[in-house]
Formats: C-alpha cells, structure tokens, sequence
C-alpha cells in the first residue's frame, strides 16, 4: 500500500458506520477514532496525536455538529471544555488507552448535549452527549479532501445526512467538504 493509498478509510468507514447503526458505540468508537487520527495526521499536518486530532475536531465542528444535530456548536465551553474536549479525553482516551467505555460519558439519542450533570462540584461529573456526534465524525472522514481517493465502494452504501434533507451515496462524498459546508452556510442562514 502506497503512501497515498486512503482505501483502508473506506473500509473502515464502513466498519464504523454499520456499528453506529447497530447501536455499537463503543465498537464504533474504537473503528472511528484511528480513522479520525489518519485524516488527522494528512489534514492538519504531523505533530503529537492529541494535537492532530484537536485541530481536525476544531476545523471540523460545523460539519460534525450541523449534520448530527440540525445546528453549529462552535469552541462552545463548559468549564472551560468545549464538547471536542470531552470527546476526545474522555470518549477516545479511554476507549483506546483503557479498553473501556468512559463513565462520565452518557450517550444520548434525544440530542440532549449537557456538560457535568451533578451537584458535587468535586466528584467526577457526566456529560450527556449525543450518540449523533459519533455519525457527525465519521461523515467529517468522508468529506475530508485527503480522503477523496478513499473509495470507489459501491452503490450499496450510502449516508442519510438527515439535516441537510439529503441523502448520498458513499462514493459522492469523498472529499467533498467545501461543497458540504456551502450547504450548511446556506441552510444556517435561512
């Protein structure tokens, strides 16, 4: 596999995406975030891997918050974390340093976003989070230019990016940020 050779983020994509429809959130988080790391790395330049990946979430949050959630959040904090924070520490770290879900996470399917839930301002506190958030992520791989060349994978797979009132298939997607965030600039202002 040469350098330039993105189709292990095709596969992975659909990895990812198959265990996010299944309810896997975890499984998908452990398929996701290598991918997230590998666009990282080609898309915001070399650096540590916590650098990377904070740079892609920051570049990427409109489209990752507009297509899970029908809205932009953008570097909006809660003691001093923004959401990005919270998914990469707490969501990536454990999974892939611990093995393990992150406890102070709770994921939501209701698109309920809160930060630190709990009166005890000492105690570890939970974050609801939008399970959504995850599909935001792995359709921000698709759309990153440096995945462009990651498919062809056929016209058996497809993503519904629901608050865009779209519906695509893969292989129409890759690497088609600009023309994603066109749409999104355009429906956030009407």
């Amino acid at each position: 596999m040469g350098s330039d050779d993105r189709s292990h983020i095709a596969t992975g994509v659909i990895r990812t995406a198959r265990l996010f429809s299944s309810g896997d959130l975890v499984g998908c988080a452990m398929t996701l975030w290598p991918l997230v790391d590998s666009t990282a790395k080609i898309e915001t330049g070399e650096g540590g891997v916590g650098t990377r990946i904070r740079a892609f979430l920051n570049a990427y949050d409109a489209i990752i918050t507009y297509v899970s959630l029908g809205y932009v959040i953008s570097q909006s904090t809660a003691n001093d974390r923004t959401i990005f924070d919270v998914l990469y520490k707490e969501c990536r770290n454990s999974i892939l340093h611990e093995g393990r879900e992150a406890t102070i996470i709770e994921w939501t399917t209701n698109g309920t976003l809160e930060f630190g839930i709990g009166q005890n301002p000492n105690a570890s506190q939970t974050h609801q989070i939008p399970q959504e958030l995850l599909f935001g992520l792995i359709v921000a791989v698709v759309l990153a230019p440096c995945n462009k060349t990651a498919g062809p994978v056929g016209p058996d797979h497809g993503l519904v990016l629901g608050h865009l009132g779209t519906s695509h298939e893969l292989d129409e997607l890759w690497g088609q940020r600009d023309q994603v965030m066109r749409q999104i600039r355009l429906r956030s202002r009407s």
